[in-house]
């Protein structure tokens, strides 16, 4: 709340799985400072379901836009939490720019869709996409180095960019002891890599094995 005296704040994502895995800590404690939280997603729990594609050049994105603009338009929200890159490209395409004015906007990178220096018009798509909107984004809080020099080399926010340690873990009472762990996978005394994360071709696991 502080000093940007926030009492109505939308936070958004593409699915409700989403909010429901990583957010509802972070949800419970803006609302335990007195906001109104209203959550956008694909999915029947949230406030708004919007029926996001996966694909953000879809057609039928085109129809998701005209809804989240009229919602905006009407709701009228001091803040807006994006998480996504879907969810966080169009709720910035639809927000007009008078409403702008009144309404901050901080942006979870969760990981951009294209990297700095790499070619290819897939690359170059996603990245024109992020400019594109960038001027309707006043922070940027991102879960990595990388990320956080690509938001700040390509001014991705009004006003800064903010690196964090990530969201989304809570830390376990006991912690497995290194030796128990490997009696109970069998591995003797090789090296132990752990990766967490889903199992996508996005993430690229291929890459660490």
């Amino acid at each position: 709340k502080g000093d940007l005296e926030i009492s109505k704040i939308l936070y958004a994502a593409s699915t409700e799985e989403h909010i429901n895995n990583f957010h509802l800590e972070i949800i419970a404690s803006l609302r335990g400072f007195g906001n109104e939280v209203l959550v956008m997603a694909r999915g029947r729990g949230a406030d708004f379901d919007i029926p996001f594609e996966k694909r953000i050049a879809s057609l039928k994105n085109l129809r998701v836009f005209f809804i989240i603009r009229k919602i905006l338009i009407t709701e009228g929200f001091d803040a807006i939490v994006l998480n996504t890159n879907l969810a966080a490209f169009l709720i910035r395409l639809a927000l007009p720019k008078r409403l702008k004015k009144t309404t901050k906007v901080i942006n979870f990178v969760h990981g951009y869709l294209f990297s700095e220096g790499k070619r290819g018009l897939k690359n170059a798509f996603f990245m024109m996409c992020e400019r594109l909107v960038r001027g309707k984004c006043d922070v940027v809080i991102t879960m990595n180095s990388d990320d956080y020099r690509m938001a700040t080399e390509l001014c991705l926010a009004r006003e800064k960019g903010i690196a964090s340690l990530g969201v989304g873990i809570k830390k376990r009472a006991v912690i497995t002891r290194e030796e128990k762990l490997r009696r109970e996978l069998s591995v003797g005394h090789c090296r132990l890599i752990t990766f967490v994360g889903e199992l996508s071709k996005r993430k690229n696991q291929a890459f660490l094995l």
